[in-house]
C-alpha cells in the first residue's frame, strides 16, 4: 500500500500540484510573518548592542527627584570624579522649533534641540557640531525640509528670538520615537543649553577607563545619590523590552490574518480530498478486491495526505522566505527607521511552518479517509459511483449548537474585556466557534440557500439554470463545503471594510462632539498672547472664541497635564462627556479628572485632589472632584 500511494501520487503530479497549491499559501503567510518579525526584532537588537557597546554606565534622573525631571550640575561633576571613569557626556534636551524655508515653524510640535554624546550620535551624511554656530539636523527633517550640509538653518530660543546655524551634518535619531516624531536639532551641549534654557541634563553617558561596567554601576551610583545607574547593557535591554511589544503586536495581528488562511486552506484541502475520494471510488474498491483492508484505505489516504503535507510546508517555507524578504526590502526601500536585521529562516519558524503545514493537511484528510473505508469492493463492478444521501441527524444540531453558544460567550467574554491582546484573542476565537458551527450546519442550510438563490437563474436560463440548482442541492455536504473558502473570503472583506468604517465614523462622530470648532490657535514657543483672543473675538465672522490654559502639575503628587477652561466654554466649544458624576454648574473649587488619572491616582467623584505646579516654592491648592 505504501508503494502503491507513492505511485498514484507520482502518476497524477498536477492533481498533487493543485492540491498542494492552497496548504503552501497558508504556511508561506505564517512563515513570511515569522521571518519579518524576526528580522526586524534582530534588527532592534543589533541596534541596541551596538549602542551598548559604546557606553558602560549610563545615568538618568528617578522619577520626581528634580522639579524639572532632569539631573543636576553636580552629577556631572561627581561622575567625573568618579574613580575609573574615563569620561562623561551629557546629553541636553529641550524645545528648539525649528523655522522652515517657507518662514513657518515645522511640524505642529517644536522640533527637540539636543545635544547627544558624540559616542552616540549616528551622523549619516557631513560631521558633529564642534563650535557654538554649528548644528546638524534629523535625517527625516532634513529631507522632508529640503535642508542639506552647508545650508544655514533658524532656530527659535528659549525667548522666541530667532538663532541662526550653520548646518555642518544630518543625523539619525535611531531608536528615539519621540526625536523621530518630532524632529530634532542637535548642537554642542553649551549651545543646546543657551538655545532651549535646560537647566540639566536628561542622561549622562560614562566612559570606563578600566573597571567593568557592573563596578563601575556601582560606584557611579554611590556618587550621584538620588539618581539611577545602570550598565549599557542594562539601558539597551530595557529599551529593546519596550520597543519589541510594538513587533509582537504587529505579529499578532499578522498571524491572525495567517491563521484564516489556514483555516481556508485546510477547507479547500478537506474538499479536495473529498472530491479525489469520490473520484478513485473504483480504486478503492479495486483495492479492497485483491486484498485490501479498510486500515490500509484509510492508512493510504493519509499517508497521501502527510506527503502532500510536507512538500507543501517546504514550499511554503521558501515561499514564506520570499515574502518575508520582499517585505523587508519594501521597507528598506521607503526610508523607514524601523531596523532590520538579516533576512533567514530561524528552527522556530521552520518547526511552526512544518508542523502546522503537516497537522493541517493530515487533520483534514481524516474525514475524506473515512468516506474512503466505506466503498464496497462490488463498487468496482459499478458503472456510475453511488451518492450517499445526507441525513441531518441529531448530532450535527448539538454540536452546531455548542459550538454556536461556545463562540458567542468567547465573543462577549473579549468585548467586555479591557482592549488589549486577551480580548482580542477572545473576540478570534469566538468568531472561529461560530463560524465552525455554520460550517457544520451548513449542509443544512444550503438546500434551502440554493434553491432562494436559484430561483432568478433557473427562470433566466431555462434547464441549464435548473440544472445547477438542482445538482447544487444533490450533494449539500459537497456544496456547503464548496462554499466555504469564498464565505470566508467575502466575511474577511466585510469585517474589516466595515471596521474600518466605524472606527473613523466613530473617531469623527467623538471628535465632532466634544470638539465642535472650526479652528484651533495653537503655539510652539509658549503661550498665545491675551490679545490674539481680543481681536478674534471681535471679528463678525466668528461666533465664540474660547482660551485655554495648560500645564504640567503635581496632582496628589504626581505630574499630569492641568488645564483651565471658562465656563461658558463648556457645552460650546468642547462638550465633555461624564463617565461618572456631571459637568452641569462646573465651575468655583471643583475639578474634572480624565478617568484614566483618576484610576491611577484612585479618586471618585467627592474625593478632594491636592494641585501644585512644578516649583518647590509654589504653594499647593485644593480641588473638589
Amino acid at each position: 500500500m505504501f508503494r502503491t500511494t507513492l505511485t498514484g501520487l507520482l502518476a497524477h503530479r498536477l492533481r498533487l500540484v493543485l492540491t498542494s497549491l492552497a496548504i503552501v499559501l497558508g504556511v508561506g503567510f505564517i512563515a513570511g510573518t515569522f521571518v519579518l518579525t524576526d528580522t526586524i526584532d534582530a534588527g532592534f537588537s543589533q541596534s541596541f548592542a551596538a549602542d551598548a557597546d559604546k557606553v558602560d554606565v549610563v545615568v538618568t534622573p528617578k522619577d520626581g527627584a528634580e522639579p524639572d525631571g532632569n539631573l543636576p550640575e553636580s552629577a556631572l561633576a561627581a561622575v567625573k570624579a568618579v574613580q575609573g571613569v574615563k569620561d562623561a557626556q551629557p546629553m541636553v534636551s529641550g524645545d528648539a522649533p525649528l523655522i522652515g524655508k517657507d518662514g513657518k515653524v515645522v511640524g505642529d510640535y517644536p522640533t527637540a534641540g539636543v545635544s547627544i554624546p558624540a559616542s552616540r550620535i549616528k551622523i549619516t551624511s557631513g560631521r558633529a557640531p564642534s563650535a557654538a554656530a554649528e548644528a546638524v539636523l534629523d535625517r527625516n527633517t532634513a529631507k522632508a525640509q529640503g535642508f542639506a550640509p552647508g545650508a544655514t538653518v533658524t532656530v527659535l530660543d528659549q525667548a522666541g528670538k530667532r538663532q541662526e546655524f550653520h548646518l555642518v551634518g544630518i543625523f539619525d535619531v535611531g531608536l528615539d520615537q519621540d526625536l523621530a516624531y518630532r524632529g530634532a536639532v542637535a548642537f554642542t551641549p553649551g549651545t543646546a543649553r543657551r538655545v532651549t534654557g535646560a537647566k540639566g541634563f536628561t542622561e549622562i553617558d560614562v566612559i570606563s577607563s578600566g573597571p567593568s561596567p557592573e563596578r563601575l554601576r556601582t560606584a557611579v551610583a554611590a556618587a550621584v545619590g538620588d539618581a539611577e545607574a545602570v550598565t549599557g547593557r542594562e539601558h539597551a535591554d530595557e529599551v529593546a523590552k519596550r520597543n519589541h511589544v510594538d513587533t509582537s503586536y504587529m505579529r499578532l495581528g499578522l498571524l491572525l490574518f495567517g491563521a484564516v488562511a489556514l483555516l481556508v486552506a485546510a477547507l479547500v484541502i478537506y474538499n479536495t480530498f473529498n472530491i479525489l475520494v469520490a473520484q478513485r471510488m473504483r480504486e478503492m474498491a479495486l483495492l479492497r478486491c485483491i486484498g485490501a483492508t479498510k486500515r490500509q484505505v484509510f492508512g493510504s489516504i493519509v499517508l497521501e495526505s502527510a506527503v502532500v503535507g510536507l512538500l507543501s510546508s517546504v514550499l511554503g517555507l521558501l515561499t514564506g522566505l520570499g515574502l518575508g524578504a520582499g517585505a523587508v526590502a519594501v521597507l528598506r526601500a521607503v526610508g523607514t527607521d524601523i531596523p532590520t536585521g538579516t533576512v533567514s529562516l530561524s528552527p522556530q519558524t521552520i518547526a511552526v511552518g512544518m508542523c502546522t503545514g503537516v497537522v493541517v493537511t493530515m487533520a483534514a484528510a481524516l474525514l475524506p479517509a473515512r468516506q474512503a473505508t466505506r466503498v464496497p469492493p462490488v463498487a468496482a463492478l459499478r458503472t456510475q459511483v453511488e451518492e450517499h444521501a445526507f441525513r441531518t441527524g441529531v448530532v450535527r444540531v448539538v454540536f452546531a449548537a455548542l459550538f454556536l453558544l461556545a463562540g458567542a460567550g468567547l465573543t462577549a467574554v473579549g468585548v467586555l474585556q479591557k482592549p488589549g491582546q486577551a480580548a482580542l484573542l477572545a473576540v478570534m476565537a469566538g468568531g472561529v466557534l461560530v463560524f465552525f458551527a455554520v460550517l457544520i450546519l451548513g449542509p443544512v442550510i444550503v438546500r434551502p440557500l440554493s434553491g432562494l438563490a436559484g430561483w432568478v437563474p433557473a427562470r433566466l436560463f431555462g434547464v441549464p439554470g435548473r440544472l445547477a440548482v438542482s445538482n447544487s442541492r444533490r450533494n449539500p455536504k459537497r456544496a456547503a463545503t464548496t462554499t466555504v473558502a469564498l464565505t470566508v473570503g467575502v466575511t474577511l472583506m466585510t469585517f474589516m471594510a466595515v471596521l474600518t468604517s466605524t472606527m473613523r465614523t466613530t473617531v469623527s462622530g467623538q471628535l465632532d462632539q466634544q470638539f465642535p470648532a472650526d479652528y484651533i490657535l495653537s503655539s510652539q514657543t509658549g503661550t498665545i498672547p491675551r490679545q490674539v483672543a481680543d481681536t478674534l473675538r471681535a471679528s463678525r465672522d466668528l461666533a465664540a472664541v474660547t482660551e485655554f490654559r495648560g500645564k504640567k502639575a503635581k496632582v496628589n503628587g504626581r505630574e499630569f497635564e492641568v488645564g483651565t477652561v471658562t465656563q461658558s466654554a463648556i457645552g460650546t466649544a468642547i462638550e465633555p462627556e461624564a463617565s461618572s458624576g456631571t459637568m452641569d454648574g462646573f465651575g468655583g473649587s471643583e475639578v474634572a479628572v480624565a478617568d484614566f488619572v483618576a484610576q491611577d491616582l484612585g479618586v471618585k467623584v467627592g474625593d478632594t485632589v491636592t494641585v501644585a505646579s512644578g516649583g518647590r516654592k509654589t504653594p499647593s491648592r485644593s480641588w473638589r472632584c
